[in-house]
């Protein structure tokens, strides 16, 4: 049976196969990766339209979880801008995928990774625009007497899309470099995480039904 490695032992072989500066740079996206993930795993497992929870929801605190929706999908939102933000924001630099284009060194993996990219900042369009827009500024309602453009729709599709994007650049750079890839959709779980809030709440519905009349 194989040892699941340490996080430190995760970076140390990144960085001896991809070189310093390319591991360091994959490992610290794929963290980042990794906590979109778990975040969005999180937000469907509540209310990904399965009516049982969404009815449980609704009868425990409907305003405090109709607000949780949607700051959980917001900070997704502003995750996904981030790690597809250019190199350089505001004079900072930035942990961007864009980065990796200058750190490859291998001309045909660079092309690939490149594409890869070039399709990932497409799938993520959506959510820059909502961030641009209405999360880390406030547009003005009316300009020049008219409404401005609509919004493009945040969906859990598009959502998906774009993290499944994202996957295949960094698997890409993995497989050829470590000859793996992670599935980063899967999750693993966590004590005191998502499911330990529901079965609490189920438990409780369980209970305050027993004293109904």
């Amino acid at each position: 049976m194989s040892r699941i490695k340490s996080p430190e032992e995760i970076r140390e072989e990144c960085i001896a196969q991809m070189g310093e500066n390319l591991g360091e740079l994959y490992d610290d996206l794929r963290n980042q990766l990794t906590w979109i993930h778990l975040k969005w795993n999180d937000y469907e497992s509540l209310f990904a339209d399965t009516p049982e929870v969404i009815n449980l929801l609704n009868k425990v605190a409907p305003a405090f979880f109709h607000n949780t929706q949607r700051m959980m999908i917001e900070d997704v939102v502003l995750h996904i801008c981030r790690i597809t933000d250019n190199v350089t924001v505001a004079g900072n630099e930035t942990l961007t995928v864009k980065r990796f284009s200058r750190n490859i060194t291998d001309r045909k993996l660079k092309n690939e990774v490149d594409t890869l990219v070039e399709n990932a900042i497409e799938k993520c369009k959506f959510a820059r625009v909502r961030r641009n827009r209405r999360l880390a500024h406030r547009e003005m309602p009316l300009v020049g007497g008219r409404r401005t453009e609509p919004l493009p729709e945040t969906t859990r599709q598009k959502i998906r899309e774009a993290l499944t994007a994202l996957d295949s650049v960094l698997n890409r750079i993995s497989q050829h470099y470590l000859n793996s890839t992670t599935a980063f959709s899967v999750s693993m779980g966590s004590v005191g995480g998502v499911d330990a809030l529901l079965s609490t709440l189920w438990e409780w519905n369980e209970r305050s039904e027993e004293f109904q009349p």
